[in-house]
């Protein structure tokens, strides 16, 4: 199988792993220095993808947490954001998922929310890389 990735056709990791554990078996090597070095490209290959699948499932475990947190434990580092805090917890937004699922907009529409709360929310979440619901998700529904 293939996918396409910035304009080019790409074979599937564990294809190519595959692929090349086949070809140091079939390579015509008198020496077998050249079977050798296809078997280690394709042992070093299957590490460094094990590697960055360790590191993506780390980074989407650290973004369950962040999203799972309740809205007054991710915005305790902000001392000053109490208020902005308790805006969220009366309109019943008590996890950073919830607050997730709505725009830009439906926050500025919330009474005693400004543009500065707003601007402060989007901020906290992009420190993480999340970001609010857009306007864009409404309208493919």
């Amino acid at each position: 199988m293939s996918y396409i990735k910035d304009g080019v056709h790409r074979t599937e990791d564990n294809i190519l792993i595959e692929a090349l554990y086949l070809l140091a078996k079939d390579i015509q090597s008198d020496d077998g220095i050249a079977n050798e070095c296809v078997r280690e490209a394709a042992l070093r290959l299957s590490e460094l993808v094990e590697e960055v699948n360790i590191y993506k499932a780390s980074q989407n475990s650290r973004l369950l947490d962040i999203i799972n947190l309740p809205t007054h434990s991710f915005f305790k580092k902000f001392s000053r954001k109490k208020c902005l805090t308790n805006l969220l917890l009366d309109r019943g937004i008590n996890f950073i998922n919830q607050l997730c699922s709505h725009t830009r907009q439906e926050l500025l529409n919330i009474p005693g929310m400004g543009i500065n709360g707003v601007n402060f929310i989007e901020q906290a979440l992009g420190e993480y890389n999340i970001k609010l619901k857009s306007n864009l998700d409404n309208q493919t529904k």
